[in-house]
């Protein structure tokens, strides 16, 4: 019965939530935090910074293009910071005013 169970939670269960993905692009559901993780955003393997500086012209390109989409999925009045400058991927957790946005 234990070998069962350990197989079952520890590697049967976490596989088949790994096959399944995590991929949640609709837009009534709450946008994850940005991440350049990988091609899917969800490689840790592959977490980091982007390496742009404040006064980098393809960092304001991007937070440009960011709150253009933002706005085209409907958000309204200010866009929190956490929506379309954090890009590392290795802190999950968005705002309050991100995820009411």
């Amino acid at each position: 019965m234990l070998f069962g169970l350990t197989v079952l939670t520890g590697l049967v269960y976490p596989l088949a939530v790994i096959g399944i993905g995590q991929n949640f692009v609709k837009p009534e559901y709450i946008h994850p935090r940005l991440s350049a993780a990988g091609k899917d955003g969800y490689d840790a393997s592959a977490s980091s910074g982007t390496n742009l500086g404040p006064t980098s012209a393809d960092l304001k390109k991007a937070i440009d293009d960011r709150v253009a989409a933002a706005r085209a999925d409907g958000v309204t009045g200010p866009i929190p910071d956490d929506m379309v400058t954090s890009v590392s991927g290795l802190d999950p957790d968005i705002s309050p005013a991100n995820a009411f946005a």
